[in-house]
């Protein structure tokens, strides 16, 4: 007879989706104790934060009970983006080592504790979102790359091949196994018939297991390739943690495209379903409205001075005495493929995004809940996005 854990979370798991317990004391003397319940403590980064109770589920045969810990685990999981600026690369706040502890209480009158019969070894959580389409067939170990995982671990991307100019800002997102070694990333740059100009290496230096979600910045120009005289027409991405280049990632490829346009190009960041961030820019062209939020009152159209209260043609009348701006962009898309379609619906509907240049992030939202897809005869799908700045602008207070 034992305590056990019949279901649990994966050692890594997206912490949006259902992180489910379900556990069992098979010895009926226990579970039959006056006032029984099944307990769950939650730690998080070493410091038990929640603790849980449980009947026995009804209806259960077995003595059962079931935790659900994931809006525990979702609000000590950060969603902020630390930008990989300068081909660098950064960790990324958005993952947390937790545990669980399980045991029971029972009595009558006093409630005697047995805490900690049953503790599962340290768990990660990073901020993936899955739909529930793809969360019921997801398997983490195809996007984790380590030591002793299988070669051809994904990024934490859903677009690939990228198309992107080479001054274009953006960033790519790995998910690391819990070996300690330092992490590899390697670049390659190579002709338009496939001929390779130069290899870069970027190397990140572990330090703790916020190391095993990194980002790494993919701007051509920032990678630091020497060319010569060649002409970059593709490069691509591998990581593997150091000593473990055949355990490798994917390989990523960007394709280098030239294009010309009229218009300020805008880039946007944004959280994806996977966890990871992803960029578009926008080249056609952008809308900017203004909009103001007035609050307005009835001033007195006298003006007194020592000895005299008279009419003033300067005072009077409605008077605006706190108005706030709010700025808001209309973007335009070229025409996509209905998977490039499917990548600008995830920006749509991303909680975090961020405008502008990894040296300067500014936090926008984008407006409007319906999408709707329009299509040339060509099949292509064209899109339009409204931003609104986050930041208000305020004129003076009266």
């Amino acid at each position: 007879m034992a305590y056990t854990l019949e279901q649990q979370p994966s050692e890594y798991s997206a912490a949006f989706n259902p992180l489910t317990f379900v556990v069992r004391e098979s010895n009926t003397a226990i579970t039959g104790a006056a006032n029984f319940r099944y307990l769950c403590e939650v730690e998080v980064d070493g410091t038990i934060q929640a603790k849980l109770k449980a009947p026995i589920r009804y209806g259960s045969s077995q003595n059962e009970a079931v935790f659900n810990i994931t809006e525990i685990i979702a609000s000590y999981v950060g969603n902020d983006f630390e930008p990989p600026s300068g081909a660098a690369i950064a960790k990324q706040p958005r993952i947390v080592e937790w545990r669980g502890k399980f045991g029971y209480e029972s009595g009558s009158g006093v409630i005697t504790e047995s805490t900690g019969v049953v503790n599962t070894s340290s768990k990660y959580s990073w901020d993936a979102c899955l739909p529930v389409s793809e969360w019921n067939s997801f398997n983490v170990a195809d996007y984790l790359t380590a030591s002793g995982g299988t070669a051809g671990a994904k990024f934490l991307t859903d677009i690939r091949p990228r198309t992107v100019q080479a001054a274009e800002q953006h960033s790519v997102t790995a998910l690391f196994g819990t070996d300690t070694a330092n992490k590899v990333f390697e670049f390659k740059a190579y002709t338009a018939a496939g001929t390779l100009i130069d290899t870069e290496i970027k190397t990140h230096t572990y330090s703790d297991y916020r190391s095993r979600l990194l980002a790494i910045d993919c701007e051509f120009e920032n990678i630091g390739f020497t060319l010569g005289s060649s002409v970059p027409a593709y490069y691509t991405l591998q990581c593997y943690p150091s000593g473990y280049a055949g355990k490798a990632s994917e390989t990523l490829r960007f394709n280098l495209v030239e294009e010309c346009s009229k218009y300020d190009p805008v880039t946007l960041h944004f959280l994806n379903t996977l966890g990871g961030y992803d960029s578009y820019t926008f080249r056609k062209r952008t809308i900017r409205t203004l909009n103001g939020e007035k609050k307005t009152y009835e001033q007195d159209s006298f003006q007194y001075s020592t000895g005299s209260y008279a009419y003033s043609n300067r005072r009077g009348g409605v008077t605006n005495y706190n108005t706030m701006l709010t700025e808001q962009w209309v973007l335009n898309t070229d025409f996509l493929t209905d998977i490039e379609a499917e990548f600008i619906e995830q920006l749509q509907f991303s909680p975090m995004v961020y405008m502008g240049s990894f040296s300067a992030l500014e936090k926008v939202t984008v407006i409007g809940a319906e999408f709707e897809r329009k299509y040339n005869r060509d099949g292509l799908v064209q899109y339009s996005v409204t931003i609104q700045r986050a930041l208000k602008d305020r004129r003076q207070r009266l």
